[in-house]
C-alpha cells in the first residue's frame, strides 16, 4: 500500500495546518518541498489502490508527475470528498 503524506483542502489558507482524526492536514501541500499545486499535473495512466488514513475506505487514485527544476516528480492523489484531497508517495 503507498505511504500516506496527507490531505489538503481547497480553499484552505497558506500555511494553515490543523488535524482531522487525528491526521495532519495542510492548506498548502508541499511534496518534497514543492508546492504540487503550483505545477501543472500529468496522469500517468495508472490507478492505485489507497486507504483513506481517516475513515479506513478503500479509494483508487492517480498517479501524477509534475516537472520541477529538479526534474520529473511522481505522487499519487484523488479527491475522498469534494475539495479534500489526498496524496501519497509513490513506492
Amino acid at each position: 500500500m503507498p505511504t500516506f503524506i496527507g490531505f489538503c483542502f481547497e480553499g484552505t489558507p497558506k500555511g494553515k495546518k490543523f488535524k482531522i482524526g487525528g491526521v495532519r492536514v495542510w492548506g498548502h501541500l508541499k511534496i518534497g518541498g514543492v508546492r504540487v499545486w503550483e505545477y501543472k499535473w500529468r496522469r500517468k495512466g495508472v490507478k492505485v489502490d489507497v486507504i483513506d488514513p481517516a475513515y479506513k475506505a478503500k479509494h483508487k487514485f492517480d498517479v501524477f508527475s509534475i516537472v520541477t527544476k529538479n526534474g520529473e516528480m511522481e505522487f499519487i492523489a484523488g479527491e475522498f470528498s469534494y475539495g479534500c484531497w489526498g496524496f501519497y508517495k509513490v513506492d
